[in-house]
């Protein structure tokens, strides 16, 4: 029997593919989000609320005249730039706090153990994961993206950007998930990097209008480069880039490969960290 069961660990790597994992990751975990209907409607109802306050709050205000503007836009300026920034924002809380919380979810049912000593990869299991909310997130996304388009009739390049923006922050969600396997509450430090990202890369404010110091600050974070030419394809163009197009797309590539690379090395080493160290005190 021990030999039997020493076979099939040895066999279990060629059997468990990176697709298979990330698959079966995915079929489970949006099977669960339509379970609890409940939840669910929450959530609609709260995305519901936060476009209809922002569209309220574009009423309100008024920054056609922005410096933001290759030439004066329509009425609706102030409502596409925030409902472009509701999709991000979406999109970028998933890929940061889904792996963050599957960690926490495991660690608190006692399920970590089992998924470091199997031979599956860990990276289809947090990449099946965030993948399963962004399809359950899109009854929420999908009807402001309709939205988005018929105010706006933005280019394919929209979706493009939008790829790799999701690419750049699942890399980042996974490695900050790392530090959480680390260092076991890093919830705070997440908390962080969202309110940063959010607020100084320019998803609620132009980046154009911030004082000067703010800029500097916004110029070395990836992710304003992705909301930055978010906007641009929103607006069609009538965007006024905080660098030259080409330069912006040069950095999100490059910051996109660059954490995607790290995210990996990281998760192999802190897998090895944790190992040398003891599965049993995570």
């Amino acid at each position: 029997m021990y030999e039997q069961s020493n076979q099939f660990m040895v066999n279990e790597p060629y059997l468990s593919s990176f697709f298979r994992v990330l698959t079966s990751t995915i079929v489970k975990d949006v099977k669960i989000s339509f379970r609890y209907r409940a939840n669910l409607i929450g959530g609609l109802i709260q995305v519901t609320v936060l476009v209809i306050s922002f569209y309220l709050f574009s009423i309100a205000i008024n920054f056609r005249d922005s410096e933001a503007f290759a030439h004066t836009p329509g009425d609706q300026a102030l409502f596409i730039f925030f409902l472009s920034g509701i999709i991000a924002m979406l999109f970028q809380e998933t890929a940061l706090y889904t792996p963050l919380n599957r960690i926490n979810r495991d660690l608190y049912n006692g399920t970590l153990e089992y998924i470091y000593s199997n031979p599956s990869s860990r990276y289809a299991y947090y990449l099946g994961g965030i993948i399963s909310d962004i399809i359950v997130k899109q009854i929420f996304v999908v009807p402001m993206i309709v939205l988005l388009y018929f105010l706006t009739a933005y280019s394919l390049m929209f979706y493009v950007t939008l790829l790799f923006f999701l690419v750049l922050v699942i890399s980042l969600g996974v490695i900050l998930s790392m530090f959480a396997l680390l260092f076991k509450q890093v919830g705070n430090l997440v908390g962080i990097f969202q309110i940063l990202f959010q607020f100084v890369g320019g998803i609620f404010i132009p980046v154009q209008s911030m004082p000067d110091y703010l800029k500097w600050v916004a110029y070395a974070l990836p992710f304003s480069y992705a909301y930055d030419l978010i906007r641009y394809y929103s607006f069609q163009g009538n965007w006024n880039p905080i660098l030259p197009l080409a330069l912006e797309w040069t950095m999100l590539i490059l910051s996109t490969m660059i954490f995607f690379v790290l995210s990996i090395l990281l998760l192999r080493k802190t897998e090895q960290q944790v190992r040398k160290s003891g599965l049993h005190l995570i």
